[in-house]
């Protein structure tokens, strides 16, 4: 509660931007639930809530099934997992620690990725400098297959490579 309060003041008073699929412009746009069409290693996603869901599972069908979801249906209509037990989540089959490196560059590849579709990179770059929070994700990343500090950091460093590519 006072992380959001928190986050809440310090948004207010224009030092940041809080992502939440319900707030106004970008913030919703940035939001893991937003619709966005883009190729992941050769696969198509309808939103990157569907990818991060879909690493909960080691079926690749399983896995494929909940990929082809779009946002909150990715995140609520899908079939239990146990991921948490283990720290492991996957990609076509393929085990990545949770807390790893390896996973770390995944998430970095992965937004890298949606920012091939404009309009998230137009949101994106709306947010100028200002830090990114999301009061509303989960902190611990035991429990989450993106923490909300993850998430921000993650858009923040595209943010910067975005804008050093710009001429």
């Amino acid at each position: 509660m006072f992380r959001q309060l928190y986050i809440s003041a310090l948004c207010y008073l224009g030092f940041g931007i809080d992502i939440d699929h319900n707030g106004p412009y970008p913030a919703f746009m940035l939001s893991n639930l937003e619709p966005y069409k883009f190729v992941f290693r050769g696969k198509q996603f309808l939103s990157i809530e569907s990818l991060f869901q879909g690493l909960k599972y080691r079926d690749i069908a399983q896995q494929n099934r909940v990929f082809e979801k779009v946002g909150i249906d990715a995140k609520v209509r899908r079939p239990r997992s146990n991921w948490q037990a283990s720290q492991t989540l996957y990609w076509q089959g393929e085990p990545m620690g949770r807390h790893s490196k390896e996973y770390k560059d995944f998430i970095d590849e992965a937004y890298a990725a949606l920012a091939a579709n404009s309009d998230f990179c137009e949101a994106l770059l709306a947010t100028g400098n200002k830090c990114l929070y999301n009061s509303y994700a989960k902190t611990n990343s035991s429990k989450t297959v993106l923490t909300a500090k993850e998430q921000c950091k993650a858009l923040m460093r595209l943010r910067k490579k975005l804008k050093d590519s710009t001429p």
